[in-house]
């Protein structure tokens, strides 16, 4: 069956065998499976299937080569009598250090029991920090006047710029950019202090011990709320109508000191890393006496077996030394 050269399709051949191929390759598929079935029957073994050579995998020449190499069988050469003497000194001297930290692991004064002393020590020095942290005093504290925040401005341009005024003093707060040389990215802006005196802000009559550590209290509150300004301007949200200096300096509820803008704490945050860092370390001093523990009755139960091996390698070694003599 074909098309000719009309477009038409001629159907002449229909019918022939010579149209339908499938039908012999069919037969012969028959004729080969009947063979191989009559000489497994004489022979009583099947066939082994013929692979083609397009089915065998073959590697590349630099593999080859590797796998050639690889597959020699490498010489062996006999060690001498001076390096098998050798080699049975050095598993005389491993199983005898065994017996000797075992035997020394079941003796009441040990190195493990100095150590988890020692650990022991420091774990209750720890516990003795943890305790004066949590018994800490209050913290020093010192009110400050409810002094309006006023005259809130917030200038946009390159960067964003945030000032207020607080007891008519100016306090002012800009992003500072800073261009990098071409080819390198841009550095992140920086919301830094541009105007005001924090020392306009501490009242005379506060008590000379608490002037530099209100100080610095206060130069971080002064930047978390213009920071805060600053946030409130980008995400359109109305300012503060009543903040005071009061406001910048409140007082903690747990220990006692000065809580910035936001009610954060810095005692109360440098007390809770203190402990933190505390309980890190007792963490791994448990561990670390827990490991000593082990390690001491794991050599003690070593202690028969590292014997018993010591036996046999004196047996071993006899044997050898008597094989000696016999060649001799």
């Amino acid at each position: 069956m074909c098309i000719d050269g009309y477009g038409k399709l001629d159907t002449s051949n229909v019918g022939k065998d010579a149209s339908m191929p499938w039908f012999n390759i069919r037969k012969q598929n028959k004729e080969k499976e009947s063979q191989e079935s009559s000489a497994t029957e004489k022979t009583g073994t099947p066939k082994p299937p013929v692979r083609s050579a397009e089915a065998t995998p073959t590697l590349p020449p630099h593999m080859q080569r590797l796998v050639g190499e690889r597959s020699k069988a490498c010489p062996q050469r006999h060690a001498s009598v001076e390096e098998r003497r050798a080699a049975y000194d050095r598993k005389r001297l491993a199983i005898q250090y065994d017996i000797e930290q075992g035997y020394l692991a079941t003796k009441p004064e040990n190195p493990w029991t100095h150590r988890i002393e020692l650990l022991t020590e420091a774990l209750g020095t720890i516990e003795d920090d943890l305790k004066a942290e949590s018994e800490a005093p209050p913290a020093s504290f010192y009110p400050l006047p409810p002094t309006p925040i006023s005259d809130i401005t917030i200038e946009r341009g390159r960067g964003i710029a945030v000032s207020f005024t607080i007891d008519d003093h100016r306090f002012a707060f800009a992003e500072t950019l800073d261009w990098a040389e071409r080819g390198h990215r841009v550095s992140q802006p920086e919301f830094r202090a541009t105007v005001g005196d924090i020392e306009n802000l501490v009242p005379a009559e506060t008590p000379p011990q608490l002037r530099e550590p209100l100080k610095q209290h206060l130069t971080d509150s002064l930047a978390v709320f213009a920071t805060d300004l600053r946030d409130r301007a980008l995400d359109k949200e109305p300012m503060p109508t009543s903040a005071t200096l009061a406001d910048l300096a409140g007082l903690c509820k747990v220990c006692g000191g000065w809580a910035d803008w936001r009610g954060r704490c810095d005692a109360c945050t440098n007390r809770k890393a203190r402990e933190q860092s505390l309980r890190l370390e007792q963490t791994r001093l448990l561990r670390e006496r827990a490991n000593e523990s082990e390690e001491r009755h794991r050599r003690a139960e070593r202690l028969p077996i590292a014997r018993r091996r010591m036996a046999d390698l004196e047996a071993e070694i006899a044997a050898f030394e008597r094989s000696l003599r016999e060649e001799t």
